[in-house]
């Protein structure tokens, strides 16, 4: 990797570091970009290098989050789908605090896009022979993103690994019942 791209990987990192961090005193609505460009001490070009909006820096949290859940699970052999739901609550409760600054801001569309981006991406490393109902999988996707909200709301308590275990169990049970 050159230089340029590592500057670039790293603006992106003290900006969203900062935009966390600047969340954590005030609304995201109440932020705005020259501030967090101060506290990432990068300038409004570079800013603009790499986002268009304070939404692309919550979209680039989310999938960089994701990327490296994809790099854990490309390095295993195999994967079953309970323990990629495992692996995924167990990221997301690592940086529960952070996630309930997007959705006390009302970002939840921001989660939910990235979450069914890389779910679909998860399931390919999963699912290799694509033996799979993508209608079970969609459905299930909406029930794990209702978990998270749970989560970051606090009307969930259910501990990571009995969530991997619920869910693949419910998994399993629609998939024996595919035929209608």
């Amino acid at each position: 990797m050159g230089s340029k791209e590592e500057q670039k990987i790293q603006s992106k990192g003290l900006i969203v570091q900062s935009l966390v961090y600047l969340m954590r005193k005030k609304s995201f609505h109440e932020i705005k970009i020259t501030e967090i460009c101060k506290k990432a001490g990068v300038s409004r070009l570079s800013y603009y290098r790499n986002f268009e909006s304070k939404e692309d820096i919550v979209l680039y949290y989310f999938n960089n989050n994701f990327e490296k859940i994809i790099g854990k699970i490309t390095m295993m052999e195999s994967i079953s789908y309970r323990e990629l739901i495992e692996m995924l609550f167990l990221h997301f409760m690592e940086n529960l605090e952070e996630n309930k600054l997007f959705f006390r801001d009302k970002l939840i569309y921001l989660i939910s896009i990235s979450t069914d981006e890389y779910m679909k991406k998860f399931l390919k490393v999963v699912f290799k022979d694509n033996d799979h109902d993508d209608f079970i999988l969609k459905f299930l996707q909406g029930g794990i993103m209702n978990i998270m909200i749970g989560l970051m709301t606090g009307e969930e308590s259910h501990s990571v690994e009995d969530i991997a275990v619920r869910i693949d169990f419910i998994y399993k049970m629609l998939s024996e019942r595919t035929e209608i």
